[in-house]
């Protein structure tokens, strides 16, 4: 067709009818003026590659420039990863690769024991990262809420295993706020605006050099 012209793949019902008329039907279509490749079902587009070769689901254009798959929906929208043969140490994996075909970060759901139509099934979150040609496990989110930096175990079981940080040699985490601000650590038994947000803290003032406990 000419450089404004549309060509038409199209998909009919038993009726003979075709075209943009309200009847349910697949298109397959190259726009040669906006230089992109759509695909219909039930009569409405669901599906855009545009002219950067950018993916486009329930989207017609592009709502960011270096985002090359776009997905959008009225209301809830997820992307699916997943893994048929769900058993112990089986994973449904995002890798993430900046050079060449090397995953340099992976996001993974790992099954723990046998996935099936119980109801009880069990699976835990984890990210890895390479480094120095290795990837490994850097941190874990588990069934139960536990976040774990640098270990797979949680903490002290009885108070203190919501969150650990481990290192097999020195270890420690660090607040850093302005030169003229505060670094906080809060203690809380409510969440409602009131004193009970705050019924203890630690925190360090920048601006008089002091550390304050409350």
């Amino acid at each position: 067709g000419s450089s404004t012209s549309k060509n038409d793949i199209s998909f009919c019902d038993n009726s003979g009818a075709e075209g943009d008329d309200g009847v349910s039907e697949g298109l397959l279509r190259y726009d040669h003026n906006g230089d992109y490749m759509c695909f219909h079902t039930a009569d409405s587009e669901r599906v855009r590659i545009d002219s950067s070769g950018r993916l486009l689901i329930g989207h017609t254009s592009s709502q960011q420039s270096t985002s090359m798959l776009q997905v959008s929906r009225a209301n809830n929208s997820t992307i699916r990863v997943s893994n048929s043969d769900a058993t112990a140490t089986n994973y449904a994996a995002l890798d993430l690769a900046p050079a060449n075909s090397i995953a340099g970060a992976r996001i993974a759901a790992v099954a723990v024991g046998t996935f099936g139509s119980s109801g009880a099934e069990t699976a835990y979150l984890k990210f890895d990262t390479r480094n120095a040609g290795t990837t490994s496990e850097k941190m874990r989110i588990d069934a139960d809420g536990h976040v774990m930096i640098g270990t797979t175990t949680e903490g002290f079981a009885t108070y203190g295993d919501q969150f650990t940080i481990a290192n097999s040699g020195h270890c420690g985490m660090t607040i850093r706020s302005g030169t003229s601000n505060y670094g906080t650590l809060y203690f809380s038994d409510g969440d409602d605006g009131s004193a009970a947000e705050v019924r203890g803290f630690v925190d360090y003032n920048h601006t008089t050099n002091a550390m304050q406990l409350g």
